[in-house]
């Protein structure tokens, strides 16, 4: 196991958990500093931010937790690609966005502390992204972070081109 930076054994659970933590309060620290261009449509007239991380809570507590449930009840479930259709749900403020987004992040580290050692090795199958196990699972759930925070910074980077 590889050492942390005071010679103690890291601990990959907490690493993980951490990133995912940090996503979070990431997406919450540049909604509170995009302020009322959070609303404003994203480059190319995509996702405002604020969109942007209410899909963000969405996923977290419509797709992702469910799953890392379905794992726990040590089941070996069938995935369809989804995605929560956020239209016609009214857009939140920053400030709503970001508290939900938080409160089912919160929500997916307490399912992921609660699994014991045998949900952890289930496995479920997904259409896109085959058999995964929960490590699997977190790591698509990293992977999906990563690319609508990184739609977030386009969006932060552009406010502050036109501030300028």
């Amino acid at each position: 196991m590889p050492a942390a930076a005071d010679g103690r054994a890291a601990d990959p659970g907490a690493a993980i958990a951490l990133g995912l933590r940090e996503g979070a309060e990431w997406a919450r620290a540049m909604l509170g500093r995009l302020g009322d261009a959070a609303r404003a449509p994203g480059p190319d007239g995509g996702w405002s931010p604020v969109r942007i991380v209410a899909h963000l809570a969405a996923v977290d507590d419509e797709v992702w937790t469910p799953r890392l449930h379905q794992l726990a009840a040590h089941g070996h479930p069938v995935w369809p690609w989804t995605e929560p259709d956020l239209a016609g749900r009214p857009e939140p403020t920053p400030d709503e966005a970001a508290a939900a987004f938080m409160a089912a992040r919160t929500r997916l580290l307490q399912t992921l502390a609660a699994m014991d050692e045998a949900a952890m090795r289930c496995t479920g199958i997904h259409a896109a992204f085959g058999e995964l196990d929960a490590v699997g699972l977190v790591g698509e759930v990293l992977r999906h972070d990563a690319e609508h925070l990184a739609s977030l910074a386009e969006a932060v980077a552009g406010s502050r081109r036109e501030a300028r």
